[in-house]
């Protein structure tokens, strides 16, 4: 599933990659982030032990899940800028909301997290 929605996004070398969630999807996304040529590849999960897992998978940086506006100062600091492409990984209601604050202007959402329940998306953005 990892390589998979690698394969869906455009091409991800020298781009600036967050990835929301570090399950085993997350995991495999930031795994071959890292092997298709990835510049930056960042992880935003909750549980220190994936987010220990998701550096040994090839992730520069993983934080600690939280607000857009409170987490995503680091990364840009980091990574010199916001993310070209964000993968979410987590499927619960708000994330692709969540992946929007996260992505630059312009940028790529990729859902690959799957949600059982339903979610409401109002992409307003200045």
């Amino acid at each position: 599933m990892g390589l998979h929605a690698i394969n869906m996004s455009s091409d991800i070398r020298g781009k600036r990659v967050l990835i929301l969630g570090a399950g085993p999807v997350g995991l495999a996304v930031s795994f071959w982030c890292r092997f298709m040529g990835a510049y930056h590849v960042a992880v935003t999960e909750p549980e220190q032990l994936r987010r220990d897992s998701a550096l040994q998978f090839g992730a520069d940086m993983a934080v600690p899940s939280g607000a857009p506006a409170e987490v995503l100062p680091d990364i840009e600091k980091e990574a010199g800028g916001a993310p070209d492409v964000v993968f979410e990984c987590v499927g619960i209601p708000g994330m692709i909301a969540e992946a929007v604050e996260y992505a630059r202007h312009g940028g790529e959402i990729m859902v690959v997290g799957f949600c059982a329940r339903p979610d409401t998306l109002v992409p307003l953005r200045p």
